[in-house]
């Protein structure tokens, strides 16, 4: 996978294998990941302001979603990464919970993220697409599995 090398690997990893938004991607907290059940809950996003939004984008935003087991142990992964980050920076790391931020805890920009995701796909000489598109694609998908097989 070519985003193996960016920060933001793990903001990718769970805008696809979740169906996500941006905003709601960046707006994960660690406390909303249920590692046992695999599972993934929206209680908040991460605004066009680049603010992070006490609440889901609609009701029907906010809601809970299987997650493969390779997202749950590249979330155990990052993780580490982290953790290891707070005890580096010390007091200088803001510790919002987050798990897509910067090295000193702060929220990822959106425009940050997508900048970097367009040079993720040139550089596998895909053609640009649009994270949202991807992610409606993504989550008709997720639901269809969801239904079918009972996942």
């Amino acid at each position: 996978m070519y985003s193996q090398d960016s920060p933001y690997h793990i903001g990718y990893v769970l805008a696809i294998t979740t169906g996500f938004r941006l905003g709601e991607v960046l707006g994960l907290l660690w406390k909303d990941i249920d590692f046992d059940k695999h599972t993934a809950t929206v209680n908040q996003t991460l605004g066009h302001d680049n603010k992070l939004k006490a609440n889901a984008k609609t009701n029907s935003s906010k809601r809970t979603i299987l997650i493969p087991k390779a997202t749950i142990e590249a979330l155990r992964k990052h993780k580490i990464t982290v953790n290891k980050n707070k005890m580096r920076f010390g007091s200088a790391y803001q510790d919002l919970d987050l798990i897509n931020c910067s090295r000193y805890g702060i929220p990822i920009e959106r425009g940050t993220m997508r900048k970097y995701l367009d040079k993720i796909i040139l550089k596998a000489g895909l053609k640009r697409i649009k994270l949202r598109i991807t992610n409606t694609y993504i989550s008709t998908f997720i639901s269809y599995i969801h239904s079918y097989w009972g996942y």
